[in-house]
C-alpha cells in the first residue's frame, strides 16, 4: 500500500505524521518505506535520524549546441515552445531554467548540430532508520523543477515493501501531483482554522481530480473552529482522526524527538494507522 501525506499548506503537522505512521508500521513487523518527496525542504530525517548507505545523483537532459555544425536556421528555436532555446546571429543560446528536456529542438535541427548531455539536479540518498527504510529526495539549490527528483525518489523505495509512506510537499502544485499521482489513498493533515478549511478544498479537489481515495486527519483540532469539520461532513469525507494541540508534542517535536511524539499521541496514532490498514485490507480483498 502507497499512502501519500499530503496538505493544502505547510505547517499542519504533515511530517510528524508521516514519519510517525511509519515507525508505528515498522514497529507492528510490516516491511516500511519512509520516502520524503518534500525535496525543496526535506526535513524527515531530523526526526527519523537515519543512517545513510547510499547516495544517487539525478539528473535531466539538456540541449548542448555544436557550433560547427549548426547554420542559425532558427529550426531549434521553433521547435521549442518554453522560449529555452534561442538563435542569435551567431551563436545559440540555452536556458537551462526553462528547458522542459522534451527533445523537440534535437529532433527539430536538420543538421543534427544539437545534442543532449545529462545535468545534476539533486540527488536521492538511502538508508535505514532502525527496522524502517529511509529515502529522500534533495533538490540542489537554484534548481528550478522538482519533479525529476521526486519521481527518483518514489522510485528507490522497494518493490517489495508492505507500505510505503510518501511525504509530500505541501499545497497543491505540480510536485505534489507528481508524488501523490500513483497513491492508493491520500491522506490529508489540515488545520482546525479558516485559512486551512480553504487550503484544505484546494487539496482535495486536487486529489478527486485524480480519481484518488482520500481521507482527513485534522491536527491541532482544538485551537480554530469547526469549519474543517464541517466541510468534511458536507463533503462527506472521512476523518480518521482528531489530534488536540499539545504543548508535549511541540516540544518533543522541537527537540527532534519522534518516540516522545508517539508516547504523547500513542492512541490516536495507533488507531489512525489500523484505520489506514484496514482500509488495505478492503483494497486487497
Amino acid at each position: 500500500m502507497r499512502i501519500a501525506v499530503a496538505s493544502g499548506k505547510g505547517g499542519t503537522g504533515k511530517t510528524t505524521i508521516a514519519t510517525a505512521l511509519a515507525r508505528l508500521a515498522a514497529r507492528r513487523g510490516l516491511e516500511t518505506v519512509y520516502v520524503d518527496c518534500d525535496v525543496e525542504a526535506p526535513n524527515g530525517h531530523l526526526l527519523l535520524k537515519p543512517s545513510i548507505e547510499s547516495r544517487h545523483p539525478v539528473t535531466r537532459l539538456l540541449p548542448v549546441v555544436d557550433e560547427r555544425l549548426c547554420d542559425h536556421c532558427e529550426a531549434c528555436q521553433n521547435a521549442c515552445e518554453f522560449g529555452a532555446i534561442v538563435c542569435l546571429p551567431t551563436t545559440v543560446q540555452v536556458y537551462p531554467n526553462l528547458c522542459k528536456s522534451c527533445g523537440a529542438c534535437v529532433t527539430a535541427c536538420p543538421r543534427r548540430a544539437i545534442d543532449e548531455q545529462p545535468s545534476a539536479v539533486g540527488r536521492v540518498e538511502t538508508g535505514r532508520a532502525g527496522d524502517l527504510r529511509f529515502v529522500r529526495g534533495v533538490l540542489d539549490v537554484g534548481q528550478p523543477r522538482s519533479i525529476p527528483v521526486i519521481e527518483a525518489a518514489k522510485a528507490g523505495a522497494p518493490t517489495e515493501a508492505d507500505l510505503v509512506m510518501l511525504d509530500a510537499p505541501p499545497g497543491a502544485s505540480c510536485p505534489v501531483v507528481a508524488t501523490i499521482r500513483d497513491a492508493d489513498i491520500v491522506l490529508l493533515i489540515a488545520e482546525a482554522t479558516p485559512f486551512g478549511r480553504a487550503d484544505l478544498e484546494i487539496a482535495v479537489e486536487t486529489v478527486h481530480t485524480l480519481g484518488l481515495p482520500v481521507a482527513v486527519v485534522i491536527n491541532r483540532c482544538d485551537i480554530g473552529d469547526r469549519s474543517v469539520s464541517e466541510f468534511c461532513a458536507a463533503r462527506g469525507l472521512p476523518v480518521l482522526a482528531e489530534t488536540p494541540h499539545q504543548r508535549a508534542v511541540a516540544e518533543s517535536y522541537a527537540e527532534g524527538d519522534l518516540d516522545g511524539v508517539i508516547e504523547t499521541l500513542a492512541g490516536a496514532l495507533e488507531a489512525l494507522l489500523d484505520r489506514l490498514l484496514a482500509q488495505r485490507d478492503r483494497m486487497a480483498s
